[in-house]
């Protein structure tokens, strides 16, 4: 067992958070996040288990930055959420199954487009 995978599991179960968004145009966009003041927390957690850290300037532009730790491909929501999933309270591992499946069903779903048009299916 990985020490660091476990910490990581147990920062996100209290910080993160995973969402999955519909678009209009039908498309599903997948995320996982933790926003947090302290950049080096954020920056063990990228170590352990991947992503990137970003830092955002305060809403009030007069706070400091908040940074946040952010994956949005589809793959390494996929990884880390099977990484740390083991360790989660019912919960956040609800909310990350959610996700999973929603994006599974939308890639279920998914027909490419050709030049602009969408692919017609037979059927």
């Amino acid at each position: 067992m990985n020490q660091e995978i476990v910490w990581a599991a147990g920062f996100w179960d209290g910080e993160g958070h995973a969402r999955a968004d519909v678009r209009d145009d039908g498309r599903t966009r997948v995320s996982l996040q933790i926003n947090q003041k302290d950049r080096e927390v954020l920056d063990r957690f990228q170590q352990a288990v991947g992503g990137k850290v970003y830092a955002r300037p305060h809403k009030s532009g007069k706070d400091p930055a908040i940074f946040r730790w952010q994956t949005n491909n589809w793959k390494e929501v996929h990884d880390i959420s099977l990484m740390i999933m083991p360790y989660l309270s019912s919960l956040k591992l609800e909310q990350c199954w959610k996700v999973l499946e929603k994006y599974t069903a939308y890639l279920e779903n998914y027909v490419p487009k050709k030049r602009g048009r969408p692919v017609k299916v037979a059927g």
